[in-house]
């Protein structure tokens, strides 16, 4: 394997099936740590607040299960017509969700994320352990190439966890 391989080769599944646990914890005590009006300000003086911002981690997780998972059509998982992956650019969709979860209410948007969640724990836990390191099929050309199932799911689960942290 090239030394600049993006894939995780040592993580089992077991392991990233814990990290992933542990990320989620973390990102829920801080939620439950936020009051209402903590959860609903802009957060760092931009637009997003962090209803928003749960709001946006749960349907990448969403996007995770139903669409590369589940095979379902990326157009309709993201509820925007037309819509394709890798042509559509992230930041659209980031917007087309922004404007779609805006104005949720904190409990909302926590039941949002938790459900999200589960169904995700779900799906890392029947993924075949054999397939975590073999090429994602989505992902095969571009900046994308080389990306393996295990390097999609750690970015649509911890990674974006910690990621949203450490902007905070």
């Amino acid at each position: 394997m090239a030394d600049d391989a993006k894939t995780k080769p040592l993580m089992t599944k077991a392991a990233l099936i814990e990290r992933v646990k542990e990320a989620f914890e973390t990102l829920s005590n801080y939620i439950d740590s936020l009051s209402e009006k903590d959860l609903q300000e802009p957060i760092g003086g931009g637009t997003w607040s962090w209803v928003d911002t749960i709001a946006h981690i749960a349907s990448w997780e969403q996007i995770l299960v139903r669409f590369h998972i589940g095979g379902e059509p990326f157009d309709q998982v993201i509820e925007m017509e037309g819509a394709k992956y890798r042509i559509t650019s992230y930041d659209t969709v980031n917007e087309h969700l922004f404007k779609r979860y805006h104005g949720l209410s904190a409990h909302d948007v926590k039941t949002l994320i938790n459900e999200s969640h589960k169904i995700v724990q779900a799906a890392i836990e029947s993924f075949p352990e054999d397939q975590l390191h073999q090429p994602h099929p989505l992902l095969s050309t571009g900046d994308a190439a080389g990306v393996n199932w295990i390097d999609y799911i750690a970015a649509n689960t911890f990674e974006h966890y910690e990621e949203h942290l450490m902007a905070r």
